[in-house]
């Protein structure tokens, strides 16, 4: 359609919100380039099925789709906060301080959970709640480990011992 042009005036309300039907859109675009040397041609509507006869839709039977979990494995993350971090959880104008006694308390710990989980291992994100979900704030306690209190308490003797 070399010799079509297209209007550049913007169209009114009516012409752009114009309810017809596709035989009156097509009559319409025909009317159009009536003086055109191409004129719109369309394809032959192709029946859904015969006359007379209605469609009955497909008997494929139902499937269903699993999806697996995504699982990410991860070394030990020392200073996370779960209950902020994950959960979103927000204490208002306290949250600072909560977050900074938090940091404190794991860099204080940190010799104990070293001991109870090695930075090497892997830890999974498997049993969680998913981020952002309805997650009641719970408190985390380190996990018992007789080795990550041998490396707490060596650390406070080696910290005792310094002076």
């Amino acid at each position: 359609m070399a010799g079509y042009v297209e209007p550049l005036e913007v169209p009114t309300p009516e012409r752009l919100f114009r309810l017809e039907s596709e035989q009156e859109f097509r009559e319409r675009l025909r009317q159009e380039q009536r003086d055109q040397e191409a004129r719109a041609t369309f394809p032959a509507d192709v029946p859904v099925a015969p006359p007379g006869v209605t469609y009955q839709g497909r008997a494929w039977p139902r499937l269903v789709s699993t999806i697996p979990a995504p699982i990410t494995a991860y070394q030990p993350l020392y200073f996370e906060d779960k209950n902020v971090e994950r959960y979103g959880w927000d204490a208002g104008i306290f949250q600072p301080l909560l977050s900074a006694g938090k940091f404190y308390l794991d860099v204080a710990l940190l010799p104990y959970n070293l001991g109870a989980q090695w930075p090497w291992s892997l830890e999974y994100n498997a049993g969680y709640a998913l981020p952002g979900d309805p997650e009641p704030y719970r408190l985390y306690w380190p996990r018992l480990s007789c080795t990550g209190a041998a490396l707490e308490s060596l650390a406070v003797l080696g910290i005792l011992a310094l002076p």
